[in-house]
């Protein structure tokens, strides 16, 4: 009796445990990506790394591309908040191919990106309505789980700060060379919003793994 009072904490220790190492994990991943643009700048790549579909925009819809495998996942695996992380999924699918807008561009024209990303705005708006009665739970229980915080400010620094922070006028008004300012703004810009796509991608194996374990504790009841 003792046993079994004590294993389902047991449990719960071992599971904020492995979460805390896996945030740890993810705070060393995009404290070493940032760095690495850092040294490659201090080398002299910095025009590399920051240039149009360079290395960083690359990075970032890989990552994005990667959320979104991840929540489409974990809104096939049906739990409870599914309809919300196929939301989230095609949130993600919107950023790729915005992220992939300039080879978009060069193959098929100004602005192409456009076509491909008016199906995944129906998409959400559809999930939206079809799943309205339930959405309200589903989004409160989502913002209390890791993936959702974690997405929250991937949010918030790809789409948010990152714009913010790369207004032009905020970088021309510091200085009045306007091409070096440019770049700087434009280098500056990807790398705050970097971080964000990382963590996007880490809310999207958080998504999976809640709902792996949710499903593991669902058959062990049975």
């Amino acid at each position: 009796m003792e046993l079994e009072r004590t294993a389902p904490l047991q449990r719960d220790i071992r599971e904020g445990w492995f979460l805390l190492a896996r945030m740890a994990l993810y705070a060393t991943v995009v404290t070493l990506a940032v760095h690495c643009v850092v040294v490659a700048a201090d080398s002299g790549y910095a025009s590399v790394v920051a240039q149009e579909f360079g290395p960083i925009e690359i990075l970032q819809a890989i990552l994005a591309g990667l959320g979104f495998i991840g929540f489409v996942v974990a809104a096939r695996a049906g739990d409870e908040t599914a309809a919300v992380a196929e939301i989230v999924a095609a949130g993600l699918l919107f950023m790729t191919i915005r992220e992939l807008d300039y080879p978009l561009d060069l193959a098929l024209g100004q602005g192409s990106y456009k076509y491909f990303n008016t199906p995944v705005v129906a998409w959400a708006l559809y999930v939206i309505v079809r799943s309205r009665k339930i959405l309200p739970a589903q989004v409160a229980a989502f913002v209390r789980s890791p993936a959702g915080y974690l997405a929250m400010f991937g949010l918030f620094f790809a789409v948010m700060y990152g714009q913010v922070i790369g207004q032009k006028e905020l970088w021309l008004g510091l200085s009045p060379e306007r091409e070096t300012m440019m770049f700087v703004k434009r280098t500056v810009e990807e790398i705050s919003e970097m971080p964000g796509y990382f963590l996007l991608a880490f809310a999207s194996l958080e998504a999976v793994l809640r709902a792996r374990q949710r499903r593991r504790h669902a058959l062990g009841m049975r």
